[in-house]
């Protein structure tokens, strides 16, 4: 069984964040790193290299059995649940001048992954899907509200140590990881136009 959740990471300065005007231009949205670990509690943030002050952290914990929460300060979850028989949780944090190095959540789990991006804000989930029995998904639609904003697509895999064999296309798998009782895997694109994104399947 599968499960989907898309969101749109939007580009960000602080200038905008805080209602001010500058004549710089925003930087461009960029992917940084990611990592995954299964079998855990804990998921160690310094594979991802460069890792620096503003930068997004989106986490994606997933297990076939057991609740989870973040036990790590600092973290937004962004949803949470029981969703087509897969325990989950989608959280994310701006890194402060001293990125973190873990992340830690409530007892051990399937998969753990974690995906970093530079010069963008969290704006929203904006659709949730859910397939089963199948070798293939089919994302649903994501609504984009500014140009050059980043899609990021969260998979949560059951029963099943699996991995994205073809993406949807255009975008790029950043993390996956899991065991036999399930997987999880982020995939992003980034240069998203402002209107309706509807990723193609996935494999």
């Amino acid at each position: 069984m599968l499960n989907q959740h898309i969101q749109t990471l939007l580009r960000n300065t602080s200038a905008q964040a805080f209602g001010f005007t500058t004549a710089a231009a925003p930087a461009t949205p960029s992917y940084v790193g990611a990592v995954g670990t299964s079998g855990s509690s804990s998921l160690n943030l310094t594979g991802i290299t460069g890792l620096a002050e503003g930068d997004i952290v989106v986490a994606c914990l997933s297990d076939d059995n057991n609740t989870v929460s973040v036990t790590s300060s600092g973290w937004t979850t962004i949803a949470s649940g029981d969703i087509n028989a897969i325990d989950l949780v989608f959280a994310y944090k701006v890194m402060g001048a001293t990125p973190d190095t873990s992340i830690t959540v409530s007892n051990t789990i399937d998969a753990l992954t974690a995906t970093a991006f530079r010069d963008v804000e969290y704006e929203s989930i904006s659709s949730v899907g859910t397939d089963s029995g199948s070798t293939f998904s089919s994302p649903p639609s994501a609504t984009v509200t500014q140009d050059d904003s980043i899609v990021l697509m969260l998979a949560c895999l059951d029963d099943d140590n699996s991995t994205i064999s073809s993406p949807s296309t255009g975008y790029t798998v950043a993390a996956e990881n899991g065991r036999g009782g399930g997987s999880n895997a982020q995939m992003y694109k980034t240069g998203v136009s402002t209107g309706t994104e509807s990723p193609s399947s996935y494999t």
